[in-house]
């Protein structure tokens, strides 16, 4: 390819002015194309350099003005390139996306300064799409770990932050060059500012595409609309709600049902174009499930209604279309109804709903069938209050003897820390505990739990002592931290057997014998005067 641009170049030369030929756009845009052809990047760019090297020295002439076309082929070409041979020719310093939005931001100045050589305005429009596009493609696919800062190293918030402040500063220029944006424009911006954690910003893209889209005087109202966009968007809402911190600060709980309600308005909007005669913007029970997820981690006093209603609309919705595979109403979507219910505070009647759920859920005539997030779902809900924690070990123990499914050692975890929480059950608290060694050893602080809450109970300081001694052993055979007691376990113990009248030597031996056993775990310090 290279031998045969050099032989057009040269024949050019010749046949034109054997003594002097100026090379023009005509010349150059074949080389340019056909280095893009055949996926060479690198040479299209170089050629492109040449000729706005000339367009510069020859006093802006009309035949060497590169053409936006141009400019446009070249930015495709190498974001569409071969990754390995870009870095190693042009260095890791030198991103695609750098030289792409470089490329975009010197055509603008250059249709901004020679408008006459630039074509149709349908050409910046392009422009302008095929940079924001680039960067909207920069990051991977949000995921829910890194939706938080947090776990963000120092090169992954620089780069979020370049994306959204790149595609920010194009969206400024694209206003000021009074640039109309169309669809593929919106799309662009919201994939970028989703990925980029700017989701303010993504759902004031997706307002405007609203409007764009359901104008009733567009020409063209049945253009392709990328709805992954916006299922993307929904899905980065839905995990921002979690990171939301909890307590009792009204800005946040608003927040927390802001964004709820914005994700069950993109499935409005995306039945609104479907309506309005759009293809392929179907909202999907995936998109439902991320919705009525919303909800659930809201954890408003309406969770559970808006959660139902939703699956209800989905429901009514597969009913009229039984065609269509994405209504299809799967076991995901009842489980998020359930965590809804579970989640709502001081929901009346929370276990009944759920109880009400799961019964319809095993009916012969449902289409799914309950899994172990259901059966979790369903003992959250029913120890959502006391009264209703008896129900949720009947769950327990009928996961455990049907085997179908097996119970998780969350599954256990969360019935046993509710029976601590009421004063008098710490027995069968630890009834569950003895029952869950029996297929997992809880590496949470269960044991140190059993042991403080038998302090607690009157006359129950040889159990406490039993339960600290379990402790003692479990983390000799384990090596699990968490089982190793803790200075507040022995000092706790102690307490235990001086306050309900343990004779004084019994006493005085326990405190001994335990010290001794808690300076050998390495726990302590050696300070005996913590059992004084």
């Amino acid at each position: 390819m290279e031998k045969l641009s050099r032989d057009y170049v040269s024949k050019s030369k010749t046949t034109r002015n054997p003594r002097k030929t100026l090379l023009g756009t005509s010349d150059y845009s074949p080389l340019i194309l056909g280095y893009n052809h055949v996926g060479k990047p690198l040479p299209a760019l170089s050629a492109l350099r040449r000729l706005t090297d000339l367009f510069k020295q020859n006093e802006h002439m009309e035949r060497v003005a590169p053409s936006m076309s141009l400019y446009i082929a070249v930015m495709k070409a190498i974001f569409n390139g071969d990754n390995d041979e870009w870095t190693s020719q042009m260095g890791e310093k030198n991103t695609k996306a750098d030289i792409v939005d470089k490329l975009c931001r010197e055509c603008v100045t250059y249709a901004r300064n020679f408008p006459q050589y630039v074509g149709p305005a349908s050409s910046l429009l392009q422009l302008y799409n095929v940079a924001l596009d680039v960067w909207s493609k920069v990051l991977p696919p949000t995921s829910k770990r890194k939706q938080s800062s947090i776990f963000l190293d120092e090169e992954q918030a620089h780069q979020l932050n370049q994306v959204a402040t790149k595609v920010t500063e194009l969206w400024e220029m694209m206003q000021e060059d009074k640039v109309v944006p169309n669809s593929k424009t919106y799309t662009s911006l919201i994939y970028a500012y989703t990925k980029a954690n700017g989701l303010e910003e993504a759902y004031l893209m997706v307002e405007r595409l609203s409007e764009l889209l359901l104008n009733e005087e567009r020409e063209q109202k049945l253009e392709r609309v990328d709805s992954r966009a916006l299922r993307a968007l929904a899905n980065a809402l839905s995990w921002n709600i979690s990171s939301i911190e909890e307590g009792e600060d009204a800005n946040n709980a608003e927040k927390k049902i802001e964004i709820a309600e914005r994700v069950e308005r993109i499935i409005d909007m995306l039945w609104n174009l479907t309506e309005f005669g759009y293809v392929g913007v179907t909202p999907t029970v995936f998109l439902y499930t991320t919705a009525v997820n919303a909800w659930a981690d809201a954890q408003s006093t309406e969770s559970s209604l808006r959660a139902q209603m939703l699956v209800d609309d989905l429901e009514n919705r597969y009913q009229q279309n039984k065609n269509d595979s994405n209504l299809v109403p799967d076991i995901t979507i009842y489980n998020a109804l359930l965590k809804a219910i579970a989640k709502q505070p001081n929901l009346v009647g929370a276990a009944e709903k759920a109880g009400e759920i799961f019964k319809s859920l095993e009916d012969p005539s449902s289409n799914v069938s309950p899994d172990l997030e259901t059966y979790n779902a369903l003992i959250q809900a029913c120890l959502a209050s006391p009264k209703d924690i008896e129900k949720a070990e009947q769950t327990l123990e009928r996961m455990i003897l049907t085997g179908d499914p097996l119970p998780m050692e969350s599954t256990y975890r969360s019935v046993i820390n509710a029976l601590l929480d009421v004063p008098g059950s710490v027995g069968k608290a630890e009834m569950w505990l003895d029952r869950m060694e029996e297929r997992f050893l809880s590496k949470s602080n269960l044991y140190e739990r059993i042991v403080l809450s038998w302090c607690n109970e009157v006359g129950k300081a040889t159990r406490a002592r039993q339960m600290l001694e379990r402790m003692e052993q479990l983390f000799k055979e384990s090596g699990i931290k968490s089982l190793q007691p803790t200075r507040s376990c022995y000092n706790a113990v102690i307490g235990t057997l001086e306050d309900q009248g343990e004779p004084g030597d019994t006493v005085k031996n326990s405190r001994d014998e335990m010290y001794g056993r808690s300076v050998n775990s390495n726990k302590l310090t050696s300070n005996k005067e913590v059992f004084a």
